[in-house]
């Protein structure tokens, strides 16, 4: 049966090539066109899929209220970050990451780089980015160190040991020495960074102000909460911690929300993003 099929397909195609060869190509076209929506929908539902307990993991976000609705912003201050460790026993772990575009120098390689942040010691206890060289415990404790991607180390130190190098940044005006090297941050996550700078460095990078002013809302913060559960009681407490410890703003006129990191790639439209 499945013989006389294929002679019958054949002697369609060769009496009628013209129509056989469109039909044959509206079809490969088609399903080629069908496995591209599928790979392009499986890696947009990955982002962020590959942090350990990434069901406990969160941005803090914030809303301002605007001519009459509530206008979101996925960032924060420095000192809010602070207090929300110090007041929710529901956080874990508590991180706070500020994004910056330096000019690094080794050697005389002077190049403008982009993709830096300054973050908490508490990184690698929030995201899973593994270390090829470095301890996670100890790499972004203390200030002037940093951790620097693989492309990073390849472009400024090749074959070297990075470990220990120092690099010079904005002609000088502070250094960083590589304590860690980790791998290239996946094109499945929401944020990439090639330099992650400790964050007790930040004093010597940053006003004061910054570490104070509540309104300075300049820091993206990720917690992870201890529990499944964590999060619901933590919201349902936003309002008389903004009321008590975020003066003088009010619940009025702002609010704090968490997002759940995957869904940030795909259900986030907040400003600065």
């Amino acid at each position: 049966m499945f013989k006389n099929y294929v002679k019958v397909a054949f002697r369609i195609f060769r009496k009628e090539k013209s129509f056989s060869l469109i039909n044959v190509s509206g079809l490969t076209l088609g399903f080629t066109c069908f496995l591209l929506i599928i790979l392009f929908i499986k890696d947009e539902l990955s982002y962020d899929d590959f942090h350990e307990e990434e069901e406990l993991i969160y941005r803090v976000a914030s809303a301002y209220m605007r001519a009459g609705k509530w206008e979101p912003y996925s960032s924060n201050s420095w000192r809010t970050g602070e207090l929300l460790k110090e007041r929710f026993a529901e956080v874990e772990y508590l991180v706070r990451i500020r994004d910056r575009e330096e000019i690094v120098e080794y050697q005389g390689k002077r190049i403008m780089e982009t993709r830096l942040a300054t973050v908490d010691s508490t990184f690698f206890k929030v995201f899973s980015f593994p270390l090829v060289q470095g301890n996670r415990g100890e790499a972004l404790t203390g200030s002037n160190k940093v951790v620097i991607s693989e492309s990073i180390a390849n472009k400024y130190f090749g074959q070297e040991d990075p470990l220990g190098k120092v690099f010079k940044v904005n002609d000088g005006e502070y250094q960083l020495m590589v304590s860690g090297v980790m791998q290239d941050m996946p094109s499945n996550s929401h944020f990439h960074f090639d330099f992650l700078i400790s964050g007790q460095t930040a004093s010597q990078i940053a006003p004061p102000e910054m570490f104070t002013n509540i309104g300075w809302d300049s820091q993206y913060l990720y917690i992870k909460v201890r529990d499944s559960d964590s999060h619901l009681s933590m919201e349902s407490k936003f309002s008389d911690f903004i009321s008590e410890h975020l003066k003088p703003l009010t619940t009025n006129e702002f609010k704090l929300f968490l997002q759940p990191l995957r869904d940030i790639h795909l259900r986030s439209n907040n400003g600065l993003e």
